[in-house]
């Protein structure tokens, strides 16, 4: 009994991972320390670790060193403080829910939580639209134990998504868009490439959003406007630049390629972006409103790909 601190860090951190539970877990079990062995070494430890992941709770992994006998003992873990895998996903709404969902994920089934960014967004494009988290992960092959939204269910669904269209074998998916002119007025436009094959499993309807001419391609605010008049609940699936080291999201152009994609939707005259890449789990950061100037260099006149996405 005198260790009861640490024989729990032992088996909370032996799959490298401590989440929302495994801390709750840490916690008690330092009580429980605190009333069998007040002044103890265990206790000390206890606090000193609990007080050191509560300074670096935004640290993604966590590298932290117990003398044992004088033995050095490590403890190397990812830290997801805000969430477990498997929790259910907060929020009585789509809306809310998506606040709450991140890209990466701390299961070891998957591997491409740096590039899935267009598998999640089109799940959310999903669930705002009006989509069932079941109904989408029975068409990407989902066991039925799998079919309720929960954390890790979402995230073995954006693996699943991912992995059912990167045909290509290249990190990330990708997007196209053709059309066809007479002296530069646009006749015919198509939206093609690996989401949409993504979406297409998913059944939703795609609409490629621009200008009117080749010379204003990208000025496509009276898409925009005419898509969400006409479709209320949907969605906008917006090809972006991600600042690698800063993570902010810029406006595509010349200069910096499309490398990420975001989900945006209006309701009641505010647009609300949806970004998986930059926000943690459970700590409802993965939305934010948009300001005018951001909507107009990110959607309506931005050189990357958007394409509108309904039911």
């Amino acid at each position: 009994m005198g260790n009861i601190f640490r024989q729990r860090l032992d088996t909370v951190s032996r799959d490298q991972v401590i989440d929302r539970r495994d801390l709750q877990d840490l916690k008690t079990a330092l009580q429980a320390s605190k009333e069998v062995a007040p002044n103890s070494q265990d206790v000390r430890t206890g606090e000193h670790l609990m007080g050191f992941l509560d300074t670096f709770k935004t640290t993604t992994h966590i590298r932290y060193t117990v003398q044992d006998h004088s033995q050095p003992v490590l403890y190397s873990f990812a830290l997801t403080p805000n969430y477990s895998e498997a929790d259910a996903v907060p929020g009585q709404t789509p809306e809310e829910q998506v606040a709450h969902l991140s890209q990466n994920d701390s299961l070891p089934e998957t591997n491409a939580d740096n590039s899935r960014c267009g598998a999640a967004s089109l799940l959310n494009v999903w669930l705002l639209t009006g989509g069932r988290f079941e109904d989408a992960a029975r068409r990407f092959g989902l066991p039925s134990t799998q079919h309720s939204l929960t954390y890790g269910n979402a995230h073995r669904l954006q693996e699943a998504i991912y992995n059912s269209v990167n045909r290509d074998g290249v990190a990330g998916l990708t997007t196209q868009l053709s059309y066809t002119h007479r002296d530069g007025q646009l006749v015919t436009t198509q939206f093609g490439g690996e989401i949409t094959a993504a979406a297409e499993i998913l059944g939703l309807k795609i609409f490629p959003l621009t200008g009117t001419t080749t010379h204003t391609l990208h000025e496509r605010k009276a898409a925009v406007d005419t898509f969400l008049n006409q479709n209320y609940r949907g969605a906008l699936l917006v090809g972006v630049h991600l600042d690698q080291s800063s993570g902010e999201l810029l406006s595509v152009n010349a200069n910096r390629p499309q490398n990420h994609f975001v989900t945006a939707y209006r309701r009641n005259g505010t647009y609300t972006l949806v970004d998986t890449g930059a926000s943690d789990n459970g700590a409802r950061n993965s939305s934010r409103t948009l300001d005018r100037k951001q909507i107009d260099a990110l959607i309506m006149q931005g050189q990357g790909h958007v394409v509108g996405l309904a039911r």
